[in-house]
């Protein structure tokens, strides 16, 4: 696979939430940042993130805006549709990924952190009183 190839592959099996799927593709010594964040380093501490991902997110979409790619980095422009406790928040994510020898060795998404703060501080309260409302109909 081309490093295109490799980085559409696994956003693609993000968005199956198909988090082993997506470990596959990556390097043993992977890095993993969203910028502002602590660097996760290692494949054992790469799936542990994945683990969060699948315990706390119901729904992963891409819609990938731009691509590009020169000597095995490739950057993207896409909007990163991720819901979780009933609300879906959509951030502009700008992302690097180096890839070598067909796996990802490192990932880095830059995304506005106080707007995304805002969207979640805005549906949140939404997304609760729907799930709580979800959860007694059920009874």
């Amino acid at each position: 696979m081309t490093p295109e190839q490799t980085v559409t592959a696994f956003l693609g099996a993000l968005e199956r939430m198909d988090f082993a799927g997506a470990s596959a593709l990556v390097d043993d010594a992977i890095e993993y940042e969203n910028v502002g964040l602590r660097p996760v380093r290692g494949r054992a501490a790469f799936d542990k993130t994945m683990l969060q991902f699948e315990r706390t997110l119901t729904g992963i979409s891409v819609e990938m805006k731009s691509m590009a790619e020169r000597d095995g980095t490739v950057l993207t422009e896409r909007i990163d549709r991720l819901s979780f406790a009933g609300i879906t928040i959509e951030p502009w994510v700008c992302g690097r990924f180096d890839v070598r020898d067909g796996r990802i060795v490192l990932w880095r998404d830059y995304f506005d952190w106080g707007v995304m703060t805002l969207d979640v501080l805005r549906k949140l309260p939404i997304g609760l009183l729907r799930k709580a409302l979800s959860l007694r109909a059920a009874r």
